[in-house]
């Protein structure tokens, strides 16, 4: 008997009660043989990084579980077979339990100070980008413009009228 975690990505249209049947119907397969459900973690609904089978959305489970190796093949089978599991993955857990709120936790708010710092710095690096955009603009101003057709020499020409 091994400690196995899995991430579920189901159905967004499921809400947490079908979500939970599903997955008790789930790990009953996988427990087979006397393994037990340590852990199930409900994330939610979340927008992924990329459609999955048209579904912009994913509604995110997390769940620990003991159980024998071979109970595995026919719950991943089944996992496969499924309509409503978008994506999941299972692996070996040898560390501490995945916990939704570390990725749900709140940025850090700064400072009023380096909010003020980071505003000077942004106006001082624009008024430093428009000095070197005028700069640029005069020097292309004053040369002369380029011919039309760089590639045709005008010493050659003449002389091919010549031959005329």
């Amino acid at each position: 008997m091994r400690l196995y975690e899995v991430v579920y990505i189901l159905d967004a249209a499921l809400d947490e009660a079908a979500a939970s049947t599903k997955l008790e119907k789930f790990h009953e397969l996988a427990t087979v043989g006397g393994g037990e459900v340590s852990a199930v973690d409900h994330w939610g609904p979340r927008q992924l990084a990329y459609p999955l089978q048209k579904a912009s959305v994913g509604y995110y489970v997390v769940a620990h579980f003991t159980a024998a190796a071979e109970a595995l093949p026919e719950f991943e089978r089944l996992l496969k077979l499924d309509g409503e599991v978008l994506r999941y993955l299972l692996i070996i857990n040898e560390g501490e339990p995945t916990s939704g709120a570390s990725i749900m936790a709140d940025l850090p708010v700064r400072a009023s100070s380096d909010d003020e710092t980071t505003t000077m710095r942004m106006t001082r690096m624009m008024r430093t980008m428009n000095r070197q955009m005028k700069r640029r603009m005069e020097n292309l101003a004053t040369q002369p413009a380029p011919r039309r057709n760089s590639l045709v020499r005008e010493d050659v020409v003449v002389a091919w009228r010549a031959r005329e």
